[in-house]
């Protein structure tokens, strides 16, 4: 019986999985949210396991909720994490279901205006549009360059200000021996 179980346990998907084959990302997809929810009220609710980057609550065209909003996080492990603490739990009385997002079957990217006798390069840049992250942390965005530029120059400035207080204190000591 025990072993019948084990068996039926791992048969099922793991959290996030559901029935089709999604790799694991920084984005989820919420499935199941009350319709007079907010997105930051969801923003406050999903911070509780990792940095939240962004929220948004799909509507229809009058403007009444789906029920369904994708949760973007920092990073791929905070997204993992949020979907073992968050799946099958409760927002107000609305059991929420939620899995790794994943990029639409039929998508693709929006034309762009591209004149034929353009160069290559041009075409290749719109070509590219279809790749391009969707958050400033995710890696490849000029976003997530410049932030980690701006932490390179800061781990740059600690050590040589870190340096330059060594340098201080020996030539204080050999001042003093002096």
């Amino acid at each position: 019986m025990a072993q019948q179980q084990q068996q039926q346990h791992a048969d099922q998907p793991h959290p996030g999985q559901g029935t089709h084959n999604s790799e694991a990302t920084s984005r989820l997809c919420v499935k199941n949210i009350p319709k007079h929810l907010t997105e930051q009220r969801l923003k406050e609710h999903f911070s509780v396991n990792g940095h939240v980057t962004d929220v948004k609550i799909l509507k229809t065209r009058d403007g009444q909720s789906r029920q369904m909003a994708f949760v973007g996080y920092c990073s791929v492990k905070d997204a993992t994490h949020a979907i073992k603490y968050f799946q099958n739990t409760y927002i107000d009385t609305s059991k929420i279901n939620i899995e790794y997002a994943r990029r639409y079957k039929g998508w693709t990217a929006q034309p762009t205006a591209v004149n034929e006798t353009a160069e290559p390069a041009a075409a290749a840049q719109a070509t590219d549009k279809e790749h391009r992250p969707w958050s400033k942390y995710s890696v490849g965005s000029s976003k997530h360059q410049t932030l980690l530029a701006k932490q390179q120059a800061a781990e740059s400035a600690a050590t040589a200000a870190a340096s330059d207080a060594k340098a201080a204190r020996k030539a204080a000591k050999s001042a003093a021996k002096a």
